[in-house]
């Protein structure tokens, strides 16, 4: 039992629990309450850690699936990303203005993307996720992609852009697979600033 009389300076390993202060023990009763608070909270942060890992990694694997499916000569894999038991997905492509909703409507747009697209890549960068729900997640990145349509098209030289993305994810046994899907591309005003500010600092030199 610990003298209830005189305080004494707590000593412990900082490998096991690393701490800056050491509190002053006045009971028994104090040492239990602290070690307990002490070990839950490390536990949390390991745990914690670890489920934020583990969500990164699930995160870019999806991210290296979604990059091999958005291929001209396999369009159809693009289906494989989307989450089997959704009933209803929603697919907002950039360059439509109404929204896809359900299977049948987005099988039938990368149908039509596949007979007009002959080659086309994408690049991801600035990769977010995060946990909204058990087994659901949020995300967004910056995409730029490029396309060469075909010959019967009007404009058959490839052409390309920088879109944000965002969407919902659910865990499944087969991965991260996606519930819903949007693509924002630039609007118009900021787009063509951006086409002014590029000219001039291709003919002029960058701004000071």
């Amino acid at each position: 039992m610990v003298n209830t009389e005189q305080s004494i300076p707590l000593r412990i390993d900082s490998a096991v629990l690393p701490m800056k202060n050491p509190p002053i023990i006045t009971s028994e009763t104090t040492v239990r309450g602290w070690l307990a608070s002490e070990f839950s909270n490390t536990l949390y942060l390991q745990v914690t850690h670890t489920s934020e890992h583990n969500m990164q990694v699930k995160f870019d694997r999806f991210l290296e699936k979604f990059k091999a499916a958005w291929h001209a000569d396999r369009f159809s894999d693009v289906l494989n990303l989307w989450d089997p038991d959704e009933a209803e997905p929603w697919h907002f492509p950039e360059e439509l203005n109404q929204p896809l909703v359900g299977r049948e409507a987005i099988t039938e747009y990368l149908k039509m993307a596949g007979q007009a697209i002959t080659a086309f890549s994408v690049v991801i960068d600035n990769s977010h996720i995060k946990h909204l729900a058990e087994g659901c997640y949020a995300f967004r990145f910056e995409m730029c992609w490029q396309a060469t349509m075909s010959s019967q098209t009007l404009h058959p030289k490839p052409i390309g852009t920088r879109v944000r993305v965002s969407g919902v994810l659910r865990d499944t046994e087969d991965g991260l697979k996606l519930a819903h899907y949007m693509e924002a591309g630039p609007a118009a005003l900021p787009y063509m600033l951006a086409q002014y500010e590029q000219f001039a600092a291709d003919q002029f030199g960058p701004a000071d």
